[in-house]
């Protein structure tokens, strides 16, 4: 049942980041935390693209998260959360956006530390505190302002069986406020399972042994991954999403609350291997459309206050390995 939860929170909060992510796992994992360490770390390039103005751009990503074990009982857990991001764009000539000036780097670095805190009381309420600190920027050494800080809490009420409720709050110190989170999860049985509420839907289905369907909608980027055991250990697969692929700050910007993002459209195909139930390379190749290069100065909801670089379309391909002890 562990694995099936985990399941659960890797297909609603694929879009997310690492220490959102072990927020999300510490209200849906039950009591003990198992893993002393959780290490995940990918490798993604994209290639073929032209702006308008038939420029070359190629990009590539490699990132690596961990989630350690500090303390873990019948009541309490306490994890650290550390990541690292590196994201290379080659372009033939400078692209400036035109109205803030802003000139898109050759890079850009991230690194994340945070810590996450489980509680469970006597009526079986998981109570989750999540405090981090994240820095992305393309001059991490000069740039004050890309320092970002995020606080994360909220309650899983359980409901009859599997079933529940989780509240809470979500904020990041470049938001002008937080952003609710209200859901309830729904698991009727093994092979069907819903969370439902906001900011996200999820649906997961297992119709017989060998498929399994994930669909998810978090913030407005929706997502669909349809899963078939071909032989013990290996899996197929094909996938359609929409996410920022990733985001940071020029430190040479027009003003301090311009970030730097992508958004595209991802459609692929992969393959996966399974060492067990938490150890596993999955690799996946696939296409990139409806792709940008956004500027904006917060989190909006319609986007209205963004400011666009359309990019054509690209192959990508994506390589991730994960596993835990």
């Amino acid at each position: 049942m562990r694995y099936c939860l985990l399941i659960i929170i890797c297909a609603v909060f694929a879009g997310l980041s690492a220490s959102e992510d072990t927020a999300y796992r510490l209200l849906a994992a039950p009591m003990p935390w198992a893993d002393d360490v959780i290490l995940k770390t990918f490798y993604d390039s994209s290639t073929e693209e032209e702006l308008e103005t038939n420029q070359d751009i190629q990009m590539s990503r490699l990132y690596a998260t961990s989630a350690i074990k500090l303390h873990d009982n019948e009541t309490n857990t306490y994890l650290l959360e550390l990541s690292a991001e590196s994201v290379r764009i080659d372009t033939s000539s400078p692209v400036i956006f035109p109205d803030s000036g802003t000139e898109v780097p050759d890079k850009i670095n991230a690194y994340d530390f945070g810590i996450a805190i489980r509680h469970m009381d006597e009526k079986k309420r998981r109570w989750v505190t999540s405090l981090g600190v994240r820095s992305s920027s393309d001059d991490l050494k000069d740039d004050d302002d890309a320092v970002e800080y995020r606080a994360f809490a909220a309650v899983f009420v359980p409901d009859k069986g599997m079933n529940g409720w989780t509240f809470g709050l979500n904020y990041y110190s470049h938001n002008d406020y937080p952003l609710p989170l209200v859901s309830y999860m729904w698991m009727p049985d093994r092979n069907f399972r819903a969370v439902v509420g906001l900011p996200f839907f999820m649906i997961m289905w297992k119709p017989n042994e060998n498929w399994e369907l994930n669909w998810r909608n978090f913030a407005l980027n929706p997502g669909f991954e349809a899963k078939y055991k071909i032989d013990e250990g290996w899996s197929a697969f094909s996938r359609i999403s929409r996410d920022d692929a990733w985001d940071g700050y020029v430190e040479e910007r027009s003003d301090e609350d311009l970030e730097l993002s992508l958004r595209a459209w991802r459609a692929g195909i992969g393959a996966e291997y399974a060492i067990n139930k938490s150890d596993k390379i999955r690799l996946e190749v696939g296409y990139e459309f409806e792709r940008e290069l956004v500027e904006t100065d917060g989190w909006d909801l319609f986007d209205k206050d963004d400011e666009e670089i359309d990019i054509d379309e690209a192959t990508y391909l994506r390589a991730t390995v994960s596993w835990s002890f």
